[in-house]
């Protein structure tokens, strides 16, 4: 048990590092001050909202290498499953899939969904998107991201 707790303990480091330097990255060459916020937020939301994604990622991933026994076949597999996981996110498009709620939180539990859902909302913002309801709000981004952080975490330890 103390031996996974430790590796935990290493990633959610190495978590914040790249988040720091992403941010860094972020805040000095991508975003501007033309860029276009949703009222009421800034680039602290975003910093927020990525270091939660890089946590929640973490335990994701854990879960992901419990299952295989090879490092070589778990790390195909997941970069299989998570660019399958990524191309739901075109979903939102979908007239037929973006209004409905259940499929939202559905799809809510992988964090990379989760996260570009969430930033979808409030930054970058295309005016002909604005009747979608398919994102989630900042609120519920945030606090799914710390659930499933906390629930991966968890069902890592049992898992392992």
């Amino acid at each position: 048990m103390s031996y996974i707790l430790s590796w935990i303990v290493y990633f959610i480091m190495n978590g914040l590092l790249i988040s720091v330097v992403m941010m860094i990255i972020l805040k000095f060459l991508v975003i501007t001050h033309d860029t276009n916020f949703a009222e009421g937020y800034d680039f602290w939301n975003i910093a927020l909202l990525y270091f939660l994604y890089s946590l929640a990622n973490i335990g994701y991933v854990l879960i992901m290498c419990s299952f295989f026994t090879s490092a070589k076949t778990g790390s195909q597999a997941i970069t299989f499953i998570s660019l399958i996981v990524n191309f739901l996110y075109f979903l939102r498009f979908a007239d037929a899939v973006s209004h409905s709620a259940p499929l939202i939180m559905l799809l809510s539990i992988f964090p990379q969904l989760c996260f570009n859902m969430t930033l979808s909302k409030i930054a970058f913002i295309d005016d002909s998107l604005n009747s979608r309801s398919f994102d989630i709000t900042y609120g519920q981004g945030i606090l799914t991201m710390f659930i499933l952080f906390i629930f991966y975490i968890l069902l890592a330890l049992y898992l392992d």
